[in-house]
């Protein structure tokens, strides 16, 4: 999970296009509120770190409210010049390429997700800051979630939470299973004392069903390193320049290490194999009987 950035131009002049651009009685009923949502936009400025505390417009819809609730929620929609003006705005912010997931940190984004759900705030429904690029998989699978039974939001927000590495939450180390086949196995960290971001991205990662999701990527991408790491250890210049295995396999963990410098550059799904690779006792017997 990381940071992306955001747009930083003024978000009730982000409102105002778009419902000014509205026609008949949606541009009537978005006029006759909008002072009342600059106001919801105003709180939503004001809570950027504790989003927990918003509290709906319309918690109970009568029919005057269930009016101007429908006319906000209908407000967004990838067709409007707007939101296509926002995706270009995010995409030249984030290095003017196609932006990975910053949620998962493997597919590319498709979707922009309404942190606070629609169907809960539609008051935020084309707040820029309430619309966050995410792949289709995340977007779906995170729906309506909000809010734990204890008032705690679920899932990391790329915007204004601060990540933590995956090696915070997630610990890999490479076994050796019983046809003495190697395999990356992943295991929760449950560290005695949890750093400060810790719970949102277990609760992220166990919502999402992001660890097996992990857990394939990273086997699948530990077999493609490994024909390559055959290779390298059974190259016979390898061997006139390493006539020590030890020495060689301790070589090439060093650069396995250097991989992990810069994690957010590497990806999460990388991290956790460098890293087994690196700290795995069990396959560094192994491959030392086969090689």
């Amino acid at each position: 999970m990381r940071r992306i950035n955001h747009y930083t131009e003024d978000s009730k002049d982000f409102l105002h296009s778009i419902g000014n651009a509205m026609h008949g009685e949606n541009r009537t009923t978005y006029l006759a509120m909008e002072n009342e949502l600059y106001t919801k936009y105003d709180e939503y400025e004001n809570n950027l770190n504790t989003l927990e505390q918003l509290t709906p417009l319309w918690p109970d819809r009568t029919p005057e409210n269930s009016t101007q609730g429908t006319c906000a929620y209908d407000m967004y929609s990838r067709e409007k010049k707007d939101i296509a003006f926002l995706w270009e705005y995010l995409k030249n912010a984030n290095g003017g390429k196609t932006i990975k997931c910053p949620i998962c940190g493997v597919r590319d984004v498709k979707d922009l997700d309404h942190y606070a759900p629609r169907s809960i705030f539609p008051e935020y429904s084309v707040h820029p800051k309430n619309l966050v690029p995410t792949c289709h998989e995340c977007n779906v699978v995170k729906d309506n979630v909000w809010l734990t039974a204890k008032g705690r939001r679920i899932v990391f927000n790329a915007y204004f939470d601060t990540p933590l590495s995956i090696l915070a939450v997630l610990n890999s180390e490479i076994k050796i299973d019983q046809h003495d086949l190697p395999y990356v196995d992943l295991t929760i960290n449950v560290p005695t004392m949890r750093p400060k971001g810790y719970g949102i991205m277990m609760r992220t990662l166990k919502q999402l069903d992001l660890i097996p999701f992990y857990n394939d990527q990273v086997n699948d991408l530990f077999k493609t390193e490994f024909i390559k790491l055959s290779a390298h250890l059974n190259d016979s210049l390898t061997r006139q320049i390493f006539p020590d295995f030890d020495v060689c396999w301790q070589a090439r963990k060093h650069e396995y290490s250097a991989c992990l410098v810069n994690e957010e550059a590497v990806g999460e799904v990388n991290v956790l194999l460098y890293h087994a690779l690196v700290n795995s006792p069990e396959f560094d017997r192994w491959i030392g009987r086969k090689f």
